[in-house]
C-alpha cells in the first residue's frame, strides 16, 4: 500500500492515497453501526434528485442537511478522539523531546524555531500548548537575549552607531516638534510669568534650613524650592518645599496629584 504523502505542515498532499485504501471495517463495527442507525430514515430519503450525492455542497448551502437533518447533529467527538486527531495533526511536524530542546533547553524562540524546521509561527506555538510546555513571555524573552554578553555588546554597539540624537538636523527637528503649544506638558506658557518679590535667596535658603536641606519625596539632599500651587506669587512659606532636581522634574507632570500629595504631606506634619 502506497504510504500517505503529507506538507510540512501536516496537510494531505492532492494525489496522495486514501487513509483507509485497502482496509475493511469488521463484523463488529459492521453490527455497531446497524444497530444505531437501525430505524432511522436514510440521508437522501426524499431528495429526487438523482445526482444528490454529486451536489451535496449546494444541498448543504439551501439548509437542507443543516439542524437536526445533519448526520452529525448531537454527535460529538470524545476526549480520546480529539486528542487522537491532534496526535495525528502533529505527528508529521516536532516532537515534544525537540520542542524542549529547541525551546528550553535551547532558549531558541518561537520564530528561530519555526525558521528552522520551516512551520510557521502559529503552528510552532500550537505545539507548545498542544504539548503542555510553559510559554515564555516577552519579559522573559528578552532576558533570555540580553543574559548573553554577545548579544548586550552588539545591541550596545548598534544603539552608538545608529543613535539618531547624533545627527543635529535631526535634534534640532525634535526640539522644534516639541516647541512652545506643540509640548504635552504645555500650560500656556505660565513659566514665562514673573515672581512676586517676596522670592528672594533670603527665603529660599529659610526654606531649605527649614526642611534641613533634604528632599521631602525622596529623603534624599535637596536644594531646590518648589510651589505647591504652581503659583510664583504665592510665596507662603506654608505654600513652599524643598526637593531635590530629580524629584522636581517629576512634578511637572500630573500636578493635580502632586498638588494633593503635598498637601497631605504638609497635613501630617503640622
Amino acid at each position: 500500500m502506497d504510504s500517505i504523502i503529507r506538507d510540512n505542515k501536516g496537510r494531505f498532499v492532492k494525489g496522495s492515497p486514501p487513509h483507509n485504501k485497502g482496509k475493511h471495517l469488521s463484523d463488529k463495527t459492521k453490527q455497531k453501526l446497524r444497530e444505531k442507525n437501525l430505524g432511522k430514515s436514510a440521508w437522501n430519503k426524499g431528495i429526487s434528485n438523482p445526482n444528490a450525492t454529486k451536489n451535496f455542497g449546494d444541498y448543504a448551502k439551501k439548509g437542507v442537511y443543516s439542524g437536526k437533518n445533519n448526520l452529525f447533529y448531537g454527535n460529538k467527538h470524545t476526549k480520546e478522539t480529539i486528542k487522537k486527531m491532534r496526535l495525528l495533526k502533529f505527528k508529521n511536524l516536532l516532537s515534544k523531546d525537540e520542542l524542549i530542546n529547541y525551546y528550553i533547553y535551547r532558549k531558541f524562540s518561537m520564530e528561530k524555531i519555526a525558521k528552522l524546521t520551516n512551520h510557521s509561527v502559529v503552528s510552532v506555538r500550537r505545539m507548545l500548548l498542544f504539548y503542555k510546555i510553559p510559554i515564555r513571555n516577552y519579559s522573559d524573552a528578552l532576558r533570555n537575549r540580553y543574559n548573553n554578553p554577545q548579544e548586550r555588546e552588539k545591541v550596545r554597539l548598534f544603539l552608538i552607531e545608529n543613535n539618531p540624537m547624533d545627527n543635529p538636523e535631526y535634534r534640532e527637528k525634535v526640539s522644534l516638534s516639541k516647541l512652545g503649544d506643540k509640548n504635552p506638558s504645555w500650560k500656556g506658557g505660565i513659566s514665562f510669568e514673573p515672581y512676586s518679590v517676596d522670592w528672594t535667596k533670603t527665603l529660599k535658603k529659610a526654606i531649605r534650613e527649614r526642611d534641613k536641606y533634604i528632599c521631602q519625596i525622596c529623603k534624599n539632599e535637596g536644594n531646590h524650592v518648589h510651589h505647591i500651587d504652581y503659583n510664583k506669587k504665592n510665596c507662603n512659606p506654608y505654600n513652599l518645599i524643598t526637593l531635590c532636581h530629580r524629584c522636581h522634574s517629576k512634578t511637572n507632570h500630573n500636578r493635580k496629584f502632586w498638588i494633593e500629595t503635598f498637601i497631605n504631606l504638609k497635613n501630617s506634619i503640622i
